[in-house]
């Protein structure tokens, strides 16, 4: 029994005189940590010790106190942001509970405005600096109080010297106690089981993924995932990984089934659970793909629009997708001073893209895809449903796989780069575009190791494994050609010629003879587009004239045409199909009636289309200015990177 039980008649009987009794400070606790600063607590609320010549007087600020909990700091990699988490308690000692306040906002005060402290917390006028005071009696508080580190991507990380790999809710590795969250960006379901599971039943499932339709489709899709882990150690080897894999099949071919069980390596993901669709942001799959850093991004459901704003919306996404993993390009921002440039985000794993179809893009953004078809009937189902009842051991093997590439970094990272050229190299069998090699050596390589990695394990023997490598290699080969044929299709030169020849044979554009020009009619309501030269076998298009046409023509397919008039030339001179006029200019002059026109030269088969041809065709066989012609072709995109 305490003394605040007594009665008055107990207190007598005990000789205890009531008036001597303290009253208990119910404001102590507080007090005590406001110890040695000029600020009391108590029933008036916060005050701030003032002296005045000799007298020192209470001055109130707030009817609060700000309870520092701990400081957070919030890492994505790229920069931190620093977080107090803060509690309050009223002067009638009723608590607040916490909330987290960015550092940045933490003086303005402001945040005592948050809904859940339900406009309880003031801070008193009429002095315009009581906020002031608040603001260091917090900073006195937060002296002392607990740190910690939230890591807001997945990925490898060095935390503690010891290198990591971060999931939402935790890390693969030696160091203990990380936290990682993904929850507010909505990534959370990227986290590996708990579970422990047999390594080599885990293994042979995710080996069972090749046998669920043909080989050239489930090979470049595993050792994608596979690779997407080695991101980092090839950026840190200068390996490029610059490509999107995109799944084409139509509807009801099971093509998002079949993405939701790879990307369900690194998580839990249904088909209608993927990270992304063709419905978020460009700016949402931006940070979504700064997030997922060392692992697979799944993007869901291009399908053909319904509507221009639809379609217009969609492609821009895809645009993004082809900028983030396949440029590996990040899109800068001014800040809000208008003066300071904000780095933006880059694409820091892989991607797995789901469609109907594949966007009508060029050249050099079909050259950074890897589609693979799939068509309805294709799947098995019955393994299917088998593999997704037990896709927690897909999860599990990736784990393992991490592990063991965290044991064997240093060894891995030693000869990837040498790996990398001899595949890359292997690989160059002329294909269209110099990036599919590298596409098909990276691919080869994530499979490569996860094939050693299950040796390793003792899941597959030596000749298995190597048997396993080859047909992957082969069928890699497969899909590497099949892209060689896309990518030659959308070549600039390609698509300019297919449209003019298509424009002619339905009479929306018409050439007059060079020779005969005066006795032809013109054809009022057909565009004229120049001459052909019945000797020498050429003909004199209208620069602005034929490139506007070529453009509406792929316009009115929902398709645009890659690059500008400039650009177009110049890639028609390298590509050996335009004929250089003087001074080896793009564009040559010609005499009509007495005046000098000026037009773009070239070969009138790849007007009328009496051949397909091939990049370089006419490469040191024109007679006017050969000596333009014996260098090297230097357009960009094919150019090796070491």
């Amino acid at each position: 029994m305490s003394v605040e039980d007594l009665t008055e008649e107990d207190l007598q009987d005990l000789n205890i005189d009531p008036k001597k009794i303290e009253e208990p400070d119910e404001y102590k606790e507080y007090n005590d940590k406001l110890y040695g600063t000029p600020y009391v607590f108590g029933y008036q609320g916060l005050q701030r010790k003032v002296k005045k010549g000799n007298i020192e007087e209470n001055k109130t600020l707030s009817n609060f106190l700000p309870m520092p909990i701990k400081k957070i700091c919030k890492d994505n990699g790229l920069e931190e942001e620093g977080y107090l988490e803060v509690a309050a308690v009223l002067n009638n000692r009723m608590k607040l509970n916490p909330i987290r306040v960015n550092y940045n906002k933490i003086e303005n005060m402001s945040w005592i405005y948050n809904p859940q402290w339900d406009l309880l917390p003031q801070i008193y006028p009429p002095k315009s600096n009581h906020k002031e005071y608040v603001y260091a009696a917090i900073q006195s508080l937060s002296n002392g109080i607990d740190k910690e580190t939230i890591y807001e991507h997945t990925g490898f990380r060095k935390v503690n010297g010891k290198l990591v790999y971060l999931y939402h809710g935790g890390a693969i590795g030696e160091s203990k106690d990380i936290k990682v969250d993904l929850d507010v960006i909505g990534l959370e379901k990227y986290q590996f089981t708990n579970k422990k599971y047999d390594i080599k039943e885990s293994i042979e499932t995710s080996l069972s993924i090749l046998d669920l339709t043909k080989k050239e489709i489930t090979i470049p899709l595993l050792a994608l995932t596979y690779l997407a882990p080695l991101r980092s150690l090839f950026l840190e080897e200068n390996i490029p990984l610059g490509f999107v894999t995109w799944l084409v099949g139509e509807s009801g071919s099971q093509k998002s089934s079949l993405s939701a069980l790879i990307v369900s390596h690194f998580g839990d993901f249904e088909r209608d659970t993927l990270p992304g669709g063709f419905k978020d942001t460009v700016n949402s799959i931006e940070k979504k793909a700064f997030t997922l850093k060392d692992t697979l991004f799944a993007i869901d459901d291009y399908y053909p629009s319904q509507t221009l704003q639809e379609g217009k919306k969609m492609d821009a996404v895809a645009e993004s997708l082809f900028g983030l993993y396949g440029d590996r390009q990040a899109r800068s921002r001014m800040k809000q001073d208008g003066q300071t440039v904000k780095m933006g985000f880059s694409a820091r794993g892989m991607c797995i893209v789901t469609g109907e179809s594949f966007p009508n893009m060029a050249e050099s953004r079909t050259a950074r895809a890897l589609i693979i078809e799939m068509a309805r009937g294709d799947i098995d189902l019955q393994l299917l449903s088998q593999i997704q009842n037990g896709k927690d051991k897909l999860s599990f093997s990736m784990k393992e796989y991490i592990q063991y590439v965290i044991d064997n970094y240093e060894s891995i990272k030693k000869n990837c780069k040498s790996k990398f050229i001899e595949y890359r190299n292997k690989a160059n069998q002329d294909f269209a575009h110099g990036r599919i090699p590298e596409i098909i050596a990276s691919e080869y390589m994530g499979m490569e190791l996860f094939l050693e990695f299950a040796n390793n394990k003792q899941v597959i023997p030596y000749e298995k494994m190597q048997q396993l490598k080859i047909e992957s290699w082969n069928n890699l080969i497969k899909a590497a050609q099949k892209q060689s044929m896309r990518t030659e299709e959308n070549r600039t030169d390609n698509m300019f010629f297919r449209a003019v020849q298509e424009l002619l044979e339905s009479k929306k554009i018409y050439l007059k003879s060079y020779k005969n020009h005066q006795r032809e009619p013109d054809m009022s309501l057909v565009t004229f587009v120049g001459y052909y030269d019945e000797d020498k076998k050429r003909c004199y298009l209208l620069p602005n004239v034929i490139f506007n046409e070529v453009v509406k023509f792929y316009g009115i397919q929902g398709t645009k045409f890659p690059g500008n008039s400039t650009s177009t030339w110049k890639y028609l001179k390298e590509a050996g199909r335009l004929f250089p006029g003087e001074k080896d200019r793009n564009k040559t002059r010609k005499t009509i009636n007495g005046k000098l026109v000026t037009f773009i030269e070239v070969m009138a088969s790849d007007v009328f289309g009496t051949e397909e041809r091939a990049f370089g065709d006419y490469l040191n066989k024109f007679p006017i200015n050969p000596e333009n012609h014996s260098k090297n072709i230097s357009v960009d995109e094919i150019e090796l990177p070491f």
